[in-house]
């Protein structure tokens, strides 16, 4: 079966053992790069493995962006998100870890949870 393209895609440049004014930098840094490739995004704030961290949220048709965005910034993996609402995680060896469904929840039910939460919509989402 011939996997799907993602919707959209869900990246950070926020690394672990960085000092926040550091990450805050970089982030700062990768909003210029995006708005020079003109690439629209939403900028967004959520919690992977348990750490805060701020993110952008960017049309699917903008993958290898995202690809980029790993090498450059040392991470991990980025999340992609399909029309059906499925999630996967895109590890930087090309892995695929499929994770679920994303939901809008409230922000009592992110507590303890990964989640992404968008300020320009105050909306908050989780993957079952």
């Amino acid at each position: 079966m011939k996997s799907q393209s993602p919707h959209l895609v869900i990246v950070s440049c926020y690394q672990k053992d960085l000092p926040e004014v550091g990450n805050v930098k970089n982030h700062f840094d990768l909003v210029n790069q995006l708005n020079l490739l003109s690439v629209p995004y939403i900028e967004c704030e959520g919690v992977y493995d348990g750490v805060k961290e701020k993110s952008l949220i960017f049309a699917g048709q903008y993958k290898r962006v995202a690809e980029m965005i790993c090498r450059e910034y040392n991470q991990v993996c980025y999340l992609e998100h399909h029309n059906d609402r499925s999630c996967e995680l895109i590890y930087s060896n090309g892995v695929k870890t499929k994770l679920g469904i994303m939901k809008e929840v409230t922000i009592k039910e992110t507590e303890g949870k990964d989640h992404t939460y968008v300020p320009s919509t105050g909306r908050y989402f989780i993957v079952e």
